[in-house]
């Protein structure tokens, strides 16, 4: 087991995890957003929660990430 699994009592959950580029984007999309409009985290993932930017990152991840998180913000 990591470290991660015994400070923090983390265990794995049954389902399909994201594969490809898709983990990579969310992550840095979120973490740009929280920068670009300075909001906490928690914030942000009620307001955009996973669900929409899985369905989302098709149409959002061939452009500029500030692009993407200027686009998103709009709405």
């Amino acid at each position: 087991m990591g470290v991660f699994s015994e400070t923090e009592h983390y265990t794995l959950k049954p389902g399909k995890a994201l594969d490809g580029f898709m983990p990579d984007w969310i992550g840095e999309f979120y973490a740009y957003y929280q920068w670009y409009y300075n909001i906490p985290s928690a914030e942000i993932i009620e307001k955009l929660p996973l669900s929409f930017l899985k369905k989302a990152y098709y149409g959002l991840h061939d452009l500029e990430l500030d692009l993407a998180v200027q686009k998103v913000g709009e709405v």
